[in-house]
């Protein structure tokens, strides 16, 4: 009897043991976990200062492009006035030359 059960005091210290080499690389696998997951919140931060530059220069670009298409408004206004103008000119060249 005595030799059952320290044959299952063994067993058991043996388990124990096995356990115990288990548990340590649980913990070896969470601290690399705890790694990662350091270095995955450093890329988000390094991200998201990204994303406000661009975000930044791309509201200025928008802010161009409106600058732009007002200028490009201005332009086309102008271009018609020398239009009319030029047609005006024209009229007047054939009369004078009508009444030469």
């Amino acid at each position: 009897m005595e030799k059952e059960i320290l044959e299952i005091l063994k067993q058991m210290q043996k388990e124990q043991q096995e356990f115990r080499v288990e548990l340590q690389g649980v913990k070896t696998d969470i601290q690399g976990i705890k790694e990662d997951v350091k270095g995955i919140k450093s890329d988000i931060q390094e991200l998201n200062i990204k994303v406000d530059r661009i975000e930044k220069k791309l509201e200025s670009t928008h802010e161009q492009v409106e600058r732009t298409a007002e200028e490009v408004t201005i332009i086309k206004k102008d271009l018609c006035r020398v239009e009319e103008a030029t047609a005006n000119n024209l009229v007047d060249i054939a009369r004078l030359k009508a009444n030469k």
